[in-house]
C-alpha cells in the first residue's frame, strides 16, 4: 500500500519566518533547520508557494547532506515580488509540499502583491540555486554568526537573521503587533495600521497601504490627517510620494501627538474623496 503522507495535513505543523539580508536570492533560499528535521522527509522534489492573490508558485528543492534549499523557480520568486534587504516573508506549511506565503515590507506592512503573467511561468532562470555553496569557517571555535558591513545586522551561514539582532526583534514585533491589533480592531470603512519605527517617525507609513486600500484607484496624492473623536478636529496635511505618505506636516503630528516606537496607527477614510483620514493611535504598551 502506497503511503498517503503527502496528501494529508501534518500534526502541528511548523510554520517559519524569513527576513531577506540581501539583495542577492541565493542568500535567501534555504529552509530552516528546525523545519527541515520535521518534515523534510515529508517534502516531495517540489513545492507549491501560494500567494494572498491567488497566485501560485513552483519551486523545485534540492536536498543535501540534511539540509533543503529552494532552488529552480526561487530567483523569480524574488525578482517578481522585487524582495530586497529587510522584506520579511511568513511562510505557512499546509501540508502536501503546500505553503502559503505572506511578504512583509521592512515597515512591518504587507505588500501589494503584483499578479503573475505568462512571461513569469516560461522566463528561465538565469541564476539558480543550484549553485549554491556552503561557507564553512575553517576555525569551528569561531561563531557562524557573521555581520553585513552595508547594514550592520549580524545573519548566520543560513542567511537568517540574528534573534539577537535589531532587525530580527523589529520585525517580529512588528508583525505581531499588527496582527492582534487588526484581531481587536472593528471598522466599517476602509482602513490601514502601521507599526511605528525609526523611519514611521521621520518619513512616514507605507504609501503603497494608502494606495491600495484608501485611494482604489484615484489620483489624490495630498490628504489631510484627523484624530478620531478629537474635539478640536484639528488636521495635518500630507503627501503620498513614492515610498511613504508622510512629507509636509507629518513630523508635526507625529510631535503634537505624542507618537514613539512601537506605537500603530489605524488610517481611516472619513469621506469618499479620500481627502481626510481618521486615525485611531493604538500606544504601545511599553
Amino acid at each position: 500500500m502506497k503511503s498517503n503522507r503527502h496528501l494529508s495535513l501534518p500534526e502541528n505543523p511548523l510554520n517559519f519566518l524569513k527576513i531577506i539580508l540581501s539583495n542577492d536570492p541565493r542568500s535567501t533560499g534555504k529552509l530552516p533547520k528546525k523545519f527541515t528535521e520535521k518534515h523534510g522527509n515529508d517534502l516531495l522534489e517540489r513545492v507549491i508557494l501560494k500567494m494572498p492573490n491567488n497566485d501560485v508558485w513552483k519551486v523545485d528543492l534540492k536536498k543535501s547532506k540534511g539540509e533543503i534549499w529552494l532552488s529552480n523557480g526561487w530567483s523569480e520568486f524574488v525578482a517578481h515580488y522585487g524582495l530586497k534587504f529587510g522584506h520579511l516573508l511568513v511562510f505557512k506549511y499546509e501540508g502536501s509540499s503546500t505553503f502559503g506565503v505572506v511578504i512583509c515590507e521592512p515597515s512591518a506592512s504587507e505588500i501589494v502583491y503584483p499578479k503573475k503573467t505568462i512571461k513569469d511561468d516560461a522566463r528561465k532562470s538565469q541564476v539558480t540555486c543550484d549553485k549554491l555553496k556552503s561557507v564553512k569557517s575553517e576555525d569551528e571555535t569561531s561563531s557562524s554568526w557573521s555581520e553585513d558591513q552595508n547594514h550592520g545586522i549580524k545573519f548566520n551561514d543560513e542567511g537568517e537573521c540574528s534573534k539577537k539582532s535589531e532587525c530580527y526583534q523589529r520585525m517580529k514585533e512588528g508583525m505581531i503587533a499588527i496582527e492582534k491589533a487588526k484581531a481587536n480592531f472593528k471598522c466599517d470603512k476602509p482602513f490601514f495600521m502601521a507599526y511605528v519605527q525609526k523611519t514611521t517617525l521621520t518619513r512616514g507609513v507605507n504609501a503603497a497601504e494608502f494606495r491600495r486600500k484608501i485611494l482604489k484607484g484615484k489620483k489624490t496624492s495630498s490628504c489631510s490627517l484627523q484624530l478620531k473623536n478629537d474635539a478640536r478636529q484639528k488636521k495635518w496635511a500630507v503627501v503620498a510620494r513614492k515610498r511613504y505618505l508622510g512629507s509636509a506636516e507629518w513630523k508635526t503630528f507625529v510631535e503634537d501627538n505624542g507618537i514613539t516606537l512601537g506605537d500603530i496607527c489605524v488610517f481611516e477614510l472619513m469621506h469618499k474623496d479620500a481627502k481626510v483620514l481618521g486615525v485611531t493611535i493604538l500606544r504601545s504598551a511599553s
